[in-house]
């Protein structure tokens, strides 16, 4: 612990030399901790193998869409491209055999 921390967090220190004490007083909890620190670590580390297959996964998705918004937008404009060339030869035919009369 840093002086400044012994200095300002008092009620830190002397929970720090309590639980130090009742550590030396029964060494069989250091044990149990360790044990239960050991537990921690290894849940840890399979959490952060977990998060990272998680994120490589998103990752993988991420750019497999992006590939699909490309194709798309490639598609689009060339629909686009060829509605624009067949514009210019669209005859439009009248709706109903009465308009066919006013043309």
């Amino acid at each position: 612990m840093s002086r400044a921390t012994v200095y300002r967090a008092t009620a830190l220190c002397v929970e720090f030399h309590n639980r130090s004490q009742q550590v030396q007083d029964s060494p069989e909890r250091v044990s149990g901790y360790e044990e239960r620190l050991r537990e921690l670590e290894q849940h840890l580390a399979r959490t952060v193998l977990e998060k990272n297959q998680i994120i490589q996964d998103v990752r993988r998705t991420v750019e497999i869409l992006a590939q699909q918004v490309q194709a798309l937008t490639l598609e689009n404009e060339e629909l686009h491209t060829a509605l624009r060339r067949t514009q210019g030869n669209i005859t439009q035919f009248p709706q109903h055999a009465h308009e066919a009369d006013e043309h």
